[in-house]
């Protein structure tokens, strides 16, 4: 049994690893996360992002997602597809964390150029 799930973590930990490449010429500026109305715990999550000429990113896709990294594997969110804000640069997504403490957002950008960034955040 502990065979089984550790070589199901190996599996997950080695497609993580491989699909993540740092996002070339994007990078975070900042995150804030706001309360929703929609649960407990649902956030709005907000990500300001610039291109390499540190101008803010326009007309971007990207996908947000987040995990506890305290609990690999068991608490893990669905894929959430971004909508650009009001501001360039700007992107937010409704995320249904499940509980307090620190959870890992991942950002996938598709366009202009596929990569991912990660940060860390405190929900509480």
């Amino acid at each position: 049994m502990i065979k089984f799930f550790f070589t199901n973590f190996l599996i997950s930990l080695f497609f993580f690893i491989s699909t993540c490449v740092q996002a070339k010429d994007i990078s975070l500026d900042r995150i804030e996360v706001y309360k929703t109305e929609n649960g407990t715990f649902t956030r709005e999550v907000v990500v300001w992002l610039k291109d390499a000429n540190k101008d803010p990113l326009k007309f971007g896709e990207l996908i947000m997602t987040a995990d506890m990294p305290s609990m690999p594997m068991a608490h893990r969110l669905p894929k959430v597809k971004a909508r650009p804000g009001n501001e360039d640069g700007t992107y937010y997504a409704i995320l249904p964390f499940e509980m307090k403490g620190e959870w890992a957002i991942k950002i996938e950008i598709l366009k202009p150029s596929p990569g991912m960034l990660v940060k860390k955040i405190h929900i509480k």
